[in-house]
């Protein structure tokens, strides 16, 4: 007999009676059916009226059509694997579809396959009962206000508040008055998996009055897994994401032949839907409902996909993201051990290579201590298909790298490692450093230094490490103190590339491989004994795990834990934190129905968009001095595919009324250094001109490391094309040979009555030089630079906008001691000389450090 294979979950059977019980007991099971029928039956009318009119009119103008595998396992099944459903439920179906080929004519059947099936439905239904796109609502204005009302953080009690003020019962006329109706409304949109509570039992530590251990019974709030994936892959906003078959993506050279094999994100292949999971830590010794294995991950099941298609998918777990104690408990091993290898605890600090732990082996290692009579927890994975749990953890960014391998170890030992008296002496000397450090708007300032922060965050430790290299140097130490601090840092940034090519896993090996060569340096200066710390062996395992698994970013726990923050937290501050888990699932449902919404009225009315315009501030009633420049900078909106086209210019946006249109030299305040006659003799007239507080820079997408957002920035320091004169376009593919530092002082236009307007289209800047960029120095890598002096005078120009390339940041030549007078304001002013600091973004560092590029 043929077996029963439920295509809506993993229902498998082997009598149609168990089938019809399994039908009344699922709804949404019965749903799917229902309407695999009716597709099933309109194609049927759809064959047999062609069929009827050609022998009617003998038309010549039918076509051939193979059916797909799919469409043949569609007809066979209608919803079930190994049985027609027509035979069971249908007393009067018409005859099954043969499986050859058949002759159809369809006049609209590309349209219809670009329709996603949801969105298909939904619509239908709405057309139906005659009811407008934005129903329940009135209309895009009456969507748009309960949009913002879920999004805007009210409390049930404000919204109330909020529906009986005058202004919008009177004039807004929403079509719900009160908070009851607003979320009827809502809570009548579609909407992903439902959630539902089990409970299970967790066995203590502590033991009872009978000598055995307290247990208590715990709510598990869940979802069924096999929905979510079936929501994920049916989601049309992830259409153009998807791929259905595995495939290798190559970089190409002068003359198109493959170069360099490019590791991204994980691809799902053919019929497989990679699972990841992230968990917290969480001891569950024993659960008082029953255990299955994984059917779906072995057997398929039917998915009705967003590309309009039926796929046979295997969902299989494919990663694990979970910090090192959490990795360890899944793993079955001791926290002084790597959870992915077999390497001993003293050969943690080794640099050679140990394989994975074997499964199997792990297995037979649990069940003899079963036997032994020792309790031990069945592990979850055990019964998992085609699972490997040592293989699937991944690296964690967040825990092993920026807190780990550098707050904790790298940059305490440097600290210790400083050429002063006493440890108090040392952190103050880091201090004093980071009190002074100029500002810009991608740094994190440290205006009391760092020695008397107790808890630290993740942006924190990222901000250190932007510019803890540049405070250590000047402070006498080994030079190997810095060439470790700056593999670690080269490192932490490699890692976090969004795009990977053969090349840059080449940079990573080199500099963890620089790291293992200098890191003797700690044990001459009796700062450690050893280096096996489980954290810094992690780092052994990024490259690997960056060609199996895809970059670091998007399985990293920084990521899991801002949704929880996101959305745990929110949804608790919005319950009335009593019984509070109930109201935090709805909250989450409510969310997603605007998200599902959204998605459709962009599908079904054209120009329709729920995304958050950004408009420039075109207002400024700051006082402007020279060297007091607002400066934004945003990422430009762009594929990958258009960075050659982006690189050959510079987009730029600025007021179009200038908030000082008539002001004279004699109003601007000249900074310390800087001669008044210079700006004159630029210009060579003395006349009022329109001047700006503000100029946003649009930086070019580039395909490792993709930073968004619009950040309102004051710094005064620049890259700059150099040797270019007004008109000339920026190179097409720019160097750092190219650049030179600069320092703007003022944004201005000329007045189009006095100056031919073709030639200064764009606005100009007064800026002061940095002599050109030398070499990288030995030991730390980074160029130093000093004000460009032309008898005894700062060399200055006036340049047109265009030639500005970005914002940078220079981090001074500290002397020993950082004298009194000098602070983050000054510094510039004060330091004879700066490094240019390459950490500042990662798009400067991928900038600065091509692929391919060897500094060691």
């Amino acid at each position: 007999m043929a077996q029963i294979l439920c295509r809506c979950c993993s229902f498998t059977t082997l009598h149609p009676s168990s089938l019809q019980r399994h039908l009344t007991q699922k709804p949404e099971c019965r749903r799917v059916a229902d309407l695999n029928l009716r597709q099933k039956q309109l194609q049927e009318a759809a064959c047999h009226s062609t069929l009827k009119e050609r022998a009617k009119h003998g038309s010549k103008r039918a076509r051939s059509v193979s059916p797909s595998p799919s469409t043949l396992q569609d007809n066979e099944n209608d919803g079930f694997e190994g049985h027609s459903f027509d035979d069971d439920f249908c007393s009067n179906s018409t005859p099954p579809i043969p499986k050859h080929a058949r002759i159809e004519e369809i006049e609209d059947e590309e349209a219809f396959h670009e329709r996603s099936p949801c969105f298909e439905r939904y619509c239908r239904e709405h057309h139906l009962q005659g009811a407008s796109p934005y129903a329940p609502f009135d209309n895009e204005s009456d969507w748009a206000l309960a949009r913002w009302l879920i999004h805007s953080g009210l409390s049930q009690g404000e919204i109330e508040k909020f529906l009986h003020l005058e202004k919008i019962k009177n004039s807004a006329r929403p079509s719900f008055g009160t908070k009851r109706q607003f979320f009827a409304k809502i809570d009548s949109l579609p909407t992903g998996p439902k959630w539902r509570c089990e409970v299970f039992e967790v066995q203590g530590d502590k033991l009872g009055p009978n000598g055995k251990p307290l247990t208590e019974d715990v709510e598990l709030w869940l979802r069924d897994p096999v929905e979510c994936i079936k929501e994920l892959l049916g989601n049309p906003r992830f259409k153009d994401h998807m791929s259905y078959q595995p495939k290798k993506v190559w970089t190409s050279n002068a003359d198109g032949q493959p170069k360099s094999r490019v590791y991204s994100q994980m691809s799902a292949a053919a019929t497989i839907a990679p699972i990841m999971l992230s968990t917290d830590k969480t001891q569950l010794s024993r659960f008082s409902g029953d255990k299955s294995a994984w059917p779906p991950g072995k057997n398929g099941i039917g998915i009705l996909c967003a590309d309009g298609n039926w796929h046979l998918v295997h969902p299989i777990l494919a990663a694990y993201i979970a910090n090192y104690p959490e990795q360890c408990l899944v793993a079955c091993c001791k926290e002084n051990r790597c959870p992915k290898c077999r390497v001993e605890s003293d050969d943690l600090g080794a640099d050679f290579r140990v394989h994975l732990h074997d499964p199997d082996g792990t297995k037979d290692l649990l069940r003899e201590a079963v036997e032994n009579g020792r309790t031990v927890s069945h592990p979850f994975w055990a019964d998992m298909p085609f699972c490997n749990i040592f293989q699937l953890f991944t690296p964690d960014i967040l825990h092993q790298l920026h807190k780990g391998v550098f707050k904790d170890h790298i940059s305490t030992w440097c600290t210790e490692a400083l050429n002063f008296s006493s440890q108090k002496c040392r952190e103050s000397a880091i201090d004093d450093r980071l009190k002074v450090m100029p500002p810009h708007p991608s740094l994190c300032h440290f205006k009391k230094g760092i020695s008397i922060i107790s808890q630290w965050t993740g942006n924190e430790y990222k901000a250190m490490e932007k510019v803890f290299l540049g405070a250590l140097i000047g402070t006498g130490g080994d030079k190997h103190v810095l060439g470790v601090m700056q593999a670690i840092v080269d490192f932490i940034h490699l890692a976090h590339y969004e795009q990977h090519t053969d090349e840059t896993l080449v940079q990573l090996f080199e500099s963890w491989q620089s790291f293992h060569d200098q890191k003797h340096v700690f044990v001459e200066l009796g700062i450690r004994n050893d280096f096996n710390i489980p954290k810094i062996h992690a780092m052994h395992h990024y490259w690997e795990m960056i060609i199996s698994h895809g970059t670091c970013d998007s399985v990293n726990t920084e990521a899991t834990e801002r949704l929880h923050i996101d959305f745990a937290k929110r949804g608790y501050n919005a319950s009335n934190k009593r019984d509070y888990i109930p109201q935090m699932t709805q909250w989450l449902q409510r969310r997603e129905a605007i998200f599902w919404f959204d998605s459709y009225l962009q599908w079904v009315e054209p120009g329709y968009t729920a995304e958050k315009t950004i408009e420039l501030n075109q207002n400024s009633t700051t006082s402007l001095e020279l060297g007091d420049i607002d400066i934004e900078e945003e990422d430009s909106p762009a594929e990958a595919a258009e960075l050659e086209d982006l690189l050959q210019t510079v987009f730029y946006s600025i007021a179009s009324k200038p908030p000082h249109p008539h002001l004279s030299v004699d109003n601007l305040t000249i900074p310390q250094g800087i001669d008044r006659n210079q700006f004159l003799s630029q210009l060579s007239l003395l006349i009022p001109f329109p001047t700006f507080c503000q100029l946003t820079l649009h930086l070019p997408a580039i395909p490792e490391i993709s930073e968004t957002g619009l950040i309102p920035a004051r710094f005064d320091t620049v890259l700059v094309f150099r040797d270019l004169k007004p008109g000339d376009a920026p190179p097409l593919s720019p160097a750092p040979s190219d650049l030179a530092v600069a320092r703007v002082h003022a944004i201005f236009r000329l007045p189009t009555t006095n100056f031919d307007t073709d030639v200064f289209s764009h606005p100009l800047a007064y800026v002061e030089w940095y002599t050109p960029l030398g070499r990288r120095e030995d030991g730390h890598g980074l160029r130093r630079i000093k004000p460009s002096i032309h008898q005894h005078q700062r060399c200055t120009s006036i340049i047109p906008v265009t030639h500005i390339f970005r914002s940078c940041h220079l981090i001074p030549h500290f002397p020993r001691h950082v004298p009194p007078d000098w602070d983050m304001h000054n510094v510039l002013d004060k330091a004879p000389a700066f490094y240019l600091n390459t950490y500042l973004r990662h798009l400067d560092f991928v900038f600065f450090n091509p692929p391919g590029y060897n500094k060691y």
